[in-house]
């Protein structure tokens, strides 16, 4: 033992020391409930209303923004679709006196008597003539009629003449043929028509 513990043990007292009980008293201050005053409710309440306000306001933002988007879609769908057709009938335009030639071509060979050569070469010309027409009806391009009489928006009329074998007005004789493509005249057929 050391000295302290004997001379405490000698004293009658015990080597532990004394604890204290443990004080089991709450000495809380009291808690205030703090209750929102009505202008504090009134100050979110004109909050509240304020986002409720701007929320819409954004909204409207947005639906105007997703309506301008759709038309700025369509508009360049449209515009897209008028340069993609004014290029097929640029195109389709300068091919058709290569067509005339052809058939002027044609037409006159076959008026004239022909040597073996000649017929064999002619033959070749006509497949490539049929392949150009070919190719005119699988893009969509057609014949004017002129069967019906004359139309000022698919006929030209080059000049009148009288005929007594057509009335007024009636086309007498195609002077060059008319090609329409996709509704649109690419080229109005030139006419004569009796007077």
């Amino acid at each position: 033992m050391t000295k302290k513990q004997d001379t405490a043990h000698k004293k009658g007292g015990s080597t532990e020391q004394e604890v204290k009980p443990f004080d089991t008293t709450v000495h809380a201050e009291p808690v205030e409930v703090s209750e929102r005053t009505e202008d504090e409710q009134k100050k979110e309440s004109k909050e509240l209303e304020t986002c409720k306000v701007e929320l819409q306001v954004w909204k409207d933002k947005f639906l105007h923004v997703q309506a301008d988007l759709e038309n700025f879609t369509k508009r360049v769908s449209k515009e897209r679709a008028h340069w993609e057709l004014q290029a097929q009938v640029g195109l389709l335009k300068d091919l058709l006196p290569v067509i005339d030639n052809f058939d002027r071509a044609t037409a006159e060979a076959a008026k004239e008597e022909l040597s073996e050569d000649m017929k064999s070469w002619l033959d070749g010309f006509s497949m490539i003539h049929k392949g150009l027409h070919a190719f005119l009806k699988s893009s969509g391009i057609q014949e004017i009629d002129t069967s019906q009489g004359f139309d000022p928006e698919l006929h030209e009329a080059i000049t009148q003449i009288e005929s007594a074998d057509h009335e007024s007005g009636a086309i007498v004789e195609v002077m060059e043929k008319g090609f329409m493509f996709k509704d649109h005249v690419l080229r109005p057929a030139k006419v004569v028509v009796a007077k």
